[in-house]
């Protein structure tokens, strides 16, 4: 198996991120329910009391939406190591040196390639990386 694929499988850092934002989320859901509880029971100054639940609010919906990033983070990263194994895959089972255009492996590695008025060419791959080509088409 080739080493490509390292740095999408290391998840380790956002897995770690994650339960850091999960852990704020719960820890200022619990602040705000304490928060409202105190509200019920005890007499207090409401404009000090809605600033404090605010302030917890967007303290949670900051770890929330940071949470909500980081998973969208986490499923780009598997979909972008999914498609570099079926790329591996597919090189692992040609035979040998390509001697001929292969459609197949060109049509699993070429996501788009866009010429420029120059003539130059920019070659988007699936895997995300991009290169440019100064060589003019005509």
């Amino acid at each position: 198996m080739f080493c490509t694929s390292r740095t999408l499988n290391n998840i380790i850092a956002i897995d770690l991120e994650a339960k850091q934002q999960t852990e704020e989320a719960d820890i200022a859901a619990d602040l705000i329910r304490k928060c409202v509880a105190e509200n019920t029971t005890t007499s207090q100054d409401q404009e000090a009391y809605l600033e404090r639940y605010k302030g917890l609010k967007a303290r949670n919906e900051a770890a929330t939406q940071r949470l909500k990033q980081i998973e969208d983070q986490r499923t780009e990263r598997k979909q972008r190591r999914q498609k570099m194994l079926e790329f591996i895959r597919m090189l692992e089972n040609s035979d040998g040196l390509l001697t001929e255009f292969d459609e197949g492996l060109w049509n699993a590695t070429v996501e788009t390639i866009t010429v420029q008025f120059d003539g130059s060419m920019v070659f988007s791959w699936k895997s995300v990386m991009e290169t440019t080509s100064n060589s003019n088409c005509g």
